[in-house]
């Protein structure tokens, strides 16, 4: 037997432990109600958890070579992005799947080659790195949407208070004067 074939003999329970270690980040009260609400919209975050738990292991005991689907995994990082988790703990989560293969499995790691342990772990640790790109990516777009919004509110309040005007209001302006624009001399003509 290998280690994805005992792996794969073993998904729910990694699923379980995975997902118990990823809710556990959450503070008791929302971690109580992500595990007990299976409803999508009413707890989109439980959701993520479990989508995202169950796309990285099909991928992982699939065996295949590349970069795997990654978009479950990436909604879970983008909303604990939005979140107020560290880097470090955003993108944690991935690295909690070793500790849950390690204790699912148990003693049974011991008999599975250096190489194949090292090989499996390989595979997650690259799913970590994406998941700080994707973090990052997330909190970058943030950044730019509040520095947008912020230029939003500084242009709308200036220009209520009269000290900027829009194209259209110096246009309009401009055609009231036909196109004389306005008197530099105080009006003395």
């Amino acid at each position: 037997m290998t280690l994805v074939e005992a792996l794969r003999g073993n998904l729910g329970g990694v699923e379980a432990r995975w997902s118990d270690r990823i809710l556990a980040s959450y503070p008791t009260d929302g971690a109580k109600f992500y595990r007990a609400s299976n409803d999508p919209f009413g707890n989109p975050v439980g959701a993520a958890v479990r989508r995202a738990t169950a796309s990285v292991l099909a991928w992982l005991v699939a065996e295949g070579t590349g970069a795997p689907s990654t978009s479950d995994l990436d909604d879970l990082i983008r909303i604990r992005s939005v979140q107020g988790f560290t880097p470090a703990q955003a993108a944690g989560v991935v690295f909690a799947l070793k500790d849950a293969i390690a204790a699912e499995l148990g003693d049974d790691l011991a008999r599975f080659g250096a190489g194949d342990v090292v090989r499996l772990f390989a595979r997650i640790d690259e799913l970590a790195l994406r998941a700080f790109d994707v973090y990052t990516e997330s909190r970058e777009r943030i950044a730019e949407i509040r520095v947008r919004e912020t230029r939003a509110r500084t242009y709308s309040l200036l220009r209520r208070a009269g000290v900027i005007e829009t194209e259209e209001e110096s246009n309009d302006r401009s055609t009231g004067d036909k196109g004389q624009g306005p008197a530099r001399d105080g009006g003395r003509g």
